[in-house]
């Protein structure tokens, strides 16, 4: 039976990472690199990203990039454009669902604390989480399993009770290692990757119906792909 939902949050409950790669996508051309989207997918979901894409904007250029004042403007340009962004379709919708129907939900993020509660505190979703787990609280992020590991300790189900929401590689395969129904929603970012490791692959959250999935996963003896 399935008692719990965890959520990610960055291109999950909100395209944050359209958001984030604009913003290193501005601050990088400081450098004369015109970053792609090939090459920030590659680290998103993880921790550290602007840290690796300088990296190999190093390697790539020859050129020293100082990271301290790459990340400050990238920053600067990401505190204007993530005003704009709203929960991305269907969220709304799935949260205030579970919550009628009794599912416990939680969040877990690879970003830290500050940034997870003040997004959702923006987006007025704060209170439909039971839990908040970050990665202040692991000592292994994504992709290791730990966070979801945590999270449905915390919520006091077993994994196998439980669904995982994510939008990368990196994510996904942290839920799945944990034991998690892993249900893949993939970002912007993530449109050209293979999800095959994780159990349901849909377009977004849109017309989700929260019975239909649970029904899904308690009757579902094989991996089902929806794409």
């Amino acid at each position: 039976m399935v008692k719990a939902f965890v959520f990610d949050l960055d291109g999950t409950i909100v395209d944050t990472e359209k958001a984030i790669f604009q913003a290193y996508k501005e601050a990088l051309k400081l450098y004369d690199f015109e970053l792609t989207q090939d090459v920030w997918a590659q680290y998103v979901g993880g921790v550290g990203t602007p840290t690796f894409v300088c990296e190999h904007v190093e390697n790539v250029t020859g050129k020293k990039v100082d990271l301290e004042k790459t990340i400050a403007y990238g920053e600067t340009v990401l505190r204007e454009l993530i005003k704009k962004e709203q929960p991305l379709p269907g969220v709304i919708e799935l949260l205030e669902e579970a919550k009628c129907e009794g599912i416990k939900i939680a969040l877990a993020t690879n970003s830290n604390k500050k940034w997870a509660t003040t997004h959702l505190t923006n987006l007025h979703l704060l209170d439909y989480f039971d839990e908040l787990l970050t990665v202040d609280q692991v000592l292994r992020p994504k992709p290791h399993p730990e966070i979801y590991v945590k999270a449905v300790h915390s919520l006091g189900v077993a994994p196998i009770e439980a669904i995982a929401f994510e939008d990368s590689m990196i994510g996904s395969k942290a839920a799945v290692a944990a034991g998690l129904h892993t249900v893949a929603i993939p970002s912007t970012l993530m449109k050209q990757e293979n999800f095959a490791h994780t159990h349901l692959q849909l377009p977004s959250l849109a017309n989700t119906d929260v019975k239909q999935l649970t029904n899904l996963f308690q009757t579902a003896k094989h991996k089902r792909k929806i794409s």
